[in-house]
């Protein structure tokens, strides 16, 4: 039970820097004029529900296990967007 409970913290500080990365782009691309409503509100919903299952993870008695698989999920979703933004920051530049 340690383990997943250590591997869930790990995914949470990781998530955790993602999310600023993630805000970071979004200002960026903000400031050069290439956010679309489209996309804002895309982030802001996958930013919503990375909140959510965050909170979960510390306030809840849902299985460590469980919640372990599901915030994988989120960490891989979170990554994958950090990149695209990144890369679209970095294309209008």
């Amino acid at each position: 039970m340690e383990d997943v409970e250590r591997q869930l913290n790990l995914i949470l500080l990781e998530i955790a820097s993602l999310e600023d990365r993630i805000w970071e782009s979004i200002e960026r691309l903000r400031e050069k004029d290439r956010l679309s409503p489209h996309l804002e509100e895309y982030v802001r919903g996958i930013m919503s529900e990375l909140s959510y299952w965050s909170a979960l993870c510390t306030t809840t008695s849902e299985s460590p296990h469980v919640l372990l698989r599901r915030m994988e999920v989120h960490l891989t979703r979170a990554r994958r967007l950090s990149e695209q933004l990144e890369q679209l920051s970095a294309a209008s530049s």
